[in-house]
C-alpha cells in the first residue's frame, strides 16, 4: 500500500479515536487519545512512511530506537508495538503517558545530561512510572489528529528527527521545542493502531 493511502486511511477514522471535550463555550475539540492494545508510532511528513522501531527487536535497556518500514501489524512486528500507559491528564489536550515496549520505557539516553540531539532510548522504567511523555494535541480544528510528544511534563525537549527522509535506521532524537511538526493517531487499515508521533521541527 502506498504511503498516501495509508495516511488517508488513518486520517479517515481519527474523529472516532479522539475523546471529545469542550475547549470553550461553543468550541468542540477532539484530543488525540491513543487506543489499546498497542500502537505504531510514525511521523507524518517524511519522504517514506517509517515507524518507531526497536532495532532487531532487542528488548534490551540502553538501545537507541530508530525509524524502520512499518510492520507492527505483521507476525514479526513486536519491535514496533508501543503501549501508551496513562499517567495523567494535565489540561485539555495535554495528557502524560509512559510509552512501553517489552517492559522497557522510551526515554532519553542515560549516558549524561540531556542535550539537544540525544537519542531516544529504551530504558528501564523508574519506580515513579516514568519516564513520561506529554502528548500535546494540536487542536487546530475539530477532529485535528496531530500532536507532539514532549519528554516529561515541561522539559522543553520533544521527539524529533535529524531530517525527514524517513529512511530505515534513521535515528530518533530529542530537540528543543521550537516549532513542532504535526503528528496523528488512529487505527490503520490493519487491526493495529498507528500513531503519528509528535516530532519537533528540524532546525
Amino acid at each position: 500500500m502506498k504511503r498516501s493511502s495509508k495516511i488517508a486511511g488513518v486520517l479517515s477514522v481519527l474523529a472516532l479515536a479522539g475523546g471529545l471535550t469542550i475547549a470553550a463555550p461553543g468550541a468542540a475539540r477532539a484530543d488525540v487519545v491513543p487506543q489499546p492494545p498497542w500502537s505504531e508510532i510514525f511521523p507524518t511528513l517524511t519522504d517514506q512512511l517509517a515507524c518507531l522501531d526497536d532495532p532487531s527487536g532487542s528488548a534490551t535497556p540502553n538501545t537507541h530506537v530508530q525509524l524502520f518500514h512499518c510492520h507492527g501489524y505483521a507476525t514479526n512486528g513486536g519491535p514496533q508495538r508501543w503501549l501508551f500507559m496513562l499517567w495523567g491528564t494535565l489540561s485539555p489536550g495535554n495528557t502524560a503517558y509512559r510509552i512501553v515496549s517489552h517492559n522497557l520505557c522510551l526515554g532519553p539516553d542515560q549516558s549524561g545530561p540531556l542535550v539537544p540531539g540525544d537519542r531516544v532510548t529504551l530504558i528501564t522504567c523508574n519506580n515513579f512510572g516514568g519516564p513520561i511523555w506529554t502528548l500535546h494535541s494540536r487542536n487546530a480544528y475539530s477532529g485535528d489528529p496531530y500532536f507532539t510528544l514532549e519528554l516529561g511534563l515541561s522539559s522543553g525537549y520533544c521527539m524529533a528527527l535529524p531530517d525527514f527522509s524517513g529512511g530505515n535506521a534513521e535515528p530518533v532524537i530529542l530537540k528543543p521545542v521550537i516549532r513542532p511538526t504535526n503528528f496523528s493517531t488512529g487505527p490503520s487499515a490493519s487491526a493495529s493502531n498507528r500513531h503519528q508521533a509528535g516530532y519537533c521541527q528540524g532546525s
